[in-house]
């Protein structure tokens, strides 16, 4: 996965090429960034077609943590607002915890989510945990 920040848009293209039924396919979604700088992490995002972010939900990063010597990220927290993926069902959220280091501990993930359920008042039912194995299960890696 590969992110683009220019200054009031981004982009974040993932290559799904790996698998064996696309050929040369990148999945692209970015949207806009925020405008109020008291709420920087606050993000609108979709899919992009044709270089145009459509049916854009909100989306917060968060808790955003950097490598003391080369500044870059090491660590992402996201929640977005997929809203209603089925009409008459209740709004989906999508909580994401990113981190560049491999093969994450369980126990570093759940402590995060544990960290992050206890500070905001987010939507975890049915929480669903992935790690390297399920991404190669499903022929991403």
């Amino acid at each position: 996965m590969n992110f683009t920040v220019e200054s009031k848009i981004y982009r974040c293209f993932q290559d799904l090429s790996a698998r064996k039924t696309w050929n040369n396919f990148t999945l692209t979604i970015g949207g806009h960034l925020s405008t109020n700088a008291s709420t920087p992490g606050i993000l609108h995002e979709g899919f992009v077609i044709a270089n145009h972010s459509i049916a854009e939900k909100p989306n917060m990063l968060y808790n955003v943590t950097r490598d003391s010597n080369t500044n870059e990220l090491t660590e992402m927290h996201f929640y977005a607002c997929l809203g209603k993926l089925i009409p008459f069902t209740k709004p989906v959220f999508s909580y994401l915890y990113y981190t560049r280091e491999a093969n994450v501990d369980v126990a570093q993930v759940q402590e995060a989510v544990k960290r992050d359920s206890e500070l905001y008042d987010f939507d975890l039912e049915n929480l669903v945990y992935t790690n390297r194995t399920n991404w190669e299960t499903c022929g991403v890696l």
